[in-house]
């Protein structure tokens, strides 16, 4: 059981950007407010140290077959 870090104060952060220029190409920005502010970089080098030991799994969420409910549902226009 190894613990996943977590980037400090992540929570301010509220705009999130996967560059594909050049010279950004290698960074995740992040800021707090969409548009307006100095981007903060994260590394990916940043990122592995952060993650650590953490072993990451793929999911396999449960599925379940479609169904058709037996009566159509009926619902009362709203009064406006």
């Amino acid at each position: 059981n190894s613990k996943l870090g977590t980037i400090h104060e992540i929570f301010s952060w509220h705009e999130w950007a996967w560059p594909d220029e050049e010279e950004e190409v290698r960074y995740i920005l992040a800021r707090s407010l969409p548009e307006l502010g100095p981007w903060e970089k994260y590394t990916l080098e940043q990122i592995i140290k952060i993650a650590k030991d953490y072993i990451f799994k793929r999911p396999e969420p449960l599925l379940s077959e479609h169904t058709t409910p037996p009566k159509s549902w009926t619902m009362p226009a709203p009064h406006i």
